[in-house]
């Protein structure tokens, strides 16, 4: 989510003591035309931050890495996130969003700490996807058994619940059922999702996401059930996770499929000709010609665009 709120409070708080200060009217100004949802202002203001007055700085990398994690662009996201972290190590925010990015990276590792230290910081009602992703780092690892998994989980229900998170709360209840301690098969996941309606079925397919990020088709079918619903950026942070995966028959797909949905919301319109050489070079090594001819296309049709 992107949410600039705090910085430009601040910014108005330093404005109001010190009124003449042009490099924080700019600022101001700036935070304004980047909270429309223009991209071209987002990435504007990113490409100025080292000049910011420092009070604010941390707040603006945590509001642009989780703008860039919201889109997929998961290594520009740690980037700005740990410059954040640098800057301020107090906000648990930046270290929940951290181990977020860091675990649909499959970084699981560098993702534990940062859940651990967010549940450490946070308030309780805030610290559940923090005891939640630890619980399936656990289950990954089998260090600390079932005992530790479920424990894991069930704090997370306590919490979601104490936030009136109640999708929270049921996914764990759900996670915490038979069927689910040691985690479905991902094939089991994609036949479960296909009898359910669009809103169940993007539930069913998120949990076997967390679960199975490692697994192309999975992720594949979040991310079109995402978009089913219109919910382009979490399509897109889908999408990406399968491009980041070993190359398999999924990558054309989700590579056309994630340049579709940027260019759709007009988000980083320089990646656009690289995604859809990249889904044209996949498909055309998987002997799928249609749809390779079908991303030549849309090659020519934005090499039109950007002459006229």
């Amino acid at each position: 989510m992107f949410d600039l709120s705090a910085a430009h409070d601040l910014a108005l708080t330093i404005l109001q003591s010190d009124p003449g200060n042009q490099a924080m009217q700019r600022l101001a100004e700036q935070i304004e035309q980047a909270r429309s949802g223009s991209h071209a202002a987002i990435v504007r203001l990113g490409e100025e931050l080292y000049a910011l007055p420092s009070p604010v700085r941390p707040l603006l990398y945590y509001a642009l890495g989780e703008y860039h994690r919201g889109n997929g662009q998961l290594e520009l996201a740690v980037a700005h996130l740990k410059k954040a972290d640098e800057l301020d190590h107090t906000r648990w925010q930046t270290k929940l969003a951290l181990g977020l990015a860091c675990f649909v990276q499959g970084n699981y590792r560098e993702a534990q700490p940062w859940f651990q230290e967010a549940s450490r910081l946070g308030p309780a009602a805030e610290a559940a996807p923090a005891y939640e992703h630890i619980a399936e780092i656990v289950l990954r690892n089998r260090r600390d058994g079932d005992l530790g998994l479920l424990l894991f989980i069930e704090q997370a229900q306590k919490l979601y619940e104490k936030a009136g998170d109640s999708t929270g709360a049921s996914r764990c209840r759900l996670r915490l059922s038979e069927p689910w301690r040691g985690g479905r098969d991902p094939e089991q996941v994609l036949e479960m999702a296909q009898g359910l309606d669009p809103e169940p079925a993007r539930q069913a397919l998120e949990m076997g996401f967390r679960r199975h990020n490692l697994h192309p088709k999975v992720a594949f079918r979040f991310g079109q059930a995402c978009l089913a619903l219109d919910r382009g950026r979490e399509a897109c942070a889908a999408f990406m996770r399968v491009c980041y995966l070993p190359a398999s028959e999924w990558h054309g797909p989700a590579y056309e499929l994630l340049a579709d949905t940027y260019q759709g919301l007009q988000l980083y319109p320089a990646d656009l000709n690289r995604f859809y050489q990249r889904a044209e070079q996949a498909y055309s090594a998987y002997g799928e010609e249609q749809p390779a001819q079908r991303c030549r296309q849309k090659l020519s049709n934005l090499a039109a665009q950007t002459k006229s």
